[in-house]
């Protein structure tokens, strides 16, 4: 994953399957960005992530105004989840949070109602191009 063509290390890749086949407290595919801007995603303990499109939301917390180590990113909380049945029934996609660290992308690419990227995920191992941000 590039940023201005440099490596995107340290952001935060999240996996979301379209479609709404993952179920209430489905493990989000996550990964996290290496310093030559490769990643790797994993699904809880498992390494991967099930054969599926997705959208890809990405978050690169801003180091500089950290001070606890979380990404700038949260899921819904469960009381959100319980008033909308619906809701309910998919996987919970993350939101950029204002209380957090900030986004060195501004939440540009953590907006899941305005996905920028899109990755399929084939039942073998896979290699995908790289993701190229930008401004």
């Amino acid at each position: 994953m590039l940023y201005k063509g440099a490596p995107a290390a340290g952001a935060t890749v999240y996996f979301h399957r379209n479609g709404g086949a993952g179920a209430a407290g489905d493990v989000i595919p996550t990964g996290t960005v290496e310093e030559d801007g490769s990643f790797s995603i994993a699904s809880g303990d498992a390494n991967g992530a099930p054969a599926g499109t997705y959208t890809v939301l990405i978050a690169w917390q801003d180091r500089s105004s950290s001070a606890n180590g979380m990404p700038g990113v949260t899921s819904p909380t469960p009381a959100k989840a319980k008033r909308n049945p619906k809701s309910a029934r998919t996987t919970p996609k993350i939101r950029p949070s204002p209380s957090l660290p900030s986004d060195r992308l501004k939440g540009r690419y953590a907006d899941p109602d305005h996905p920028l990227l899109k990755a399929e995920v084939k039942p073998e191992t896979n290699s995908l191009a790289p993701f190229e941000l930008t401004d």
